[in-house]
């Protein structure tokens, strides 16, 4: 809960803004978000959604502590409802499958190691927060990243939806950071590497 608070906040620091879509269309989002959370996700509770605008673009990730965040311009990309749940729903199997905790784990493993070696404890805390949130390990790996996307399929098939939209979600977000392999984030935020990979074992999961 801790590392997702100082997560929410650095991103604002670093020039994430409210969302300037409409009360009617975020509430449109909102109720989008509900529907397609798997009910064993919502009865636990944790999950909410957060739109904003990116100052890098159209964007989604999902903080440690459920929270979900969308931006302006991801929607603006999305051209159905199904895009959206797509993007949504691989950022739940991230949640799903503790991977930010995980990427927690990795990357603060040497320091924490190295602060017990020689005794000094009283500063854990605060390596944890600060390893999570800065460190260039909190690129998820290409494993996570599979491991989300085979969540988001079978989700997106067992609720009917179109395997095909989120083809058009990934393509278009490709195709608007051509240089960056689909998406211009800091490195550790930067968790969706491997596009074209990906866009093939969608497809052929579509039949398409």
């Amino acid at each position: 809960q801790q590392l997702g608070e100082v997560s929410e906040q650095l991103l604002v620091e670093q020039g994430f803004s409210n969302s300037s879509l409409s009360a009617a269309r975020q509430a449109q989002l909102q109720a989008l978000f509900s529907a397609v959370t798997p009910a064993d996700m919502r009865d636990k509770g944790g999950l909410r959604l957060l739109i904003m605008h990116f100052p890098e673009g159209a964007n989604a990730l999902m903080l440690p502590n459920g929270t979900m965040i969308l931006s302006d311009e991801l929607v603006a990309l999305a051209k159905s409802d199904d895009a959206l749940a797509a993007v949504m729903l691989h950022e739940m199997g991230h949640y799903r499958y503790r991977h930010s905790l995980q990427m927690l784990v990795r990357s603060s493993l040497m320091t924490l190691s190295m602060m017990l070696v020689v005794g000094d404890v009283d500063g854990i805390g605060d390596t944890l927060l600060q390893s999570a949130v800065f460190a260039n390990e909190m690129r998820f790996s290409r494993g996570m990243e599979n491991e989300a996307d085979e969540f988001a399929i079978a989700e997106m098939k067992q609720q009917g939806r179109s395997l095909q939209a989120m083809v058009q979600i990934f393509a278009a977000l490709k195709d608007e950071h051509p240089d960056d392999d689909g998406l211009t984030m800091p490195d550790w935020l930067s968790t969706h590497p491997n596009m074209e990979a990906r866009l093939e074992r969608i497809r052929a999961a579509s039949g398409g």
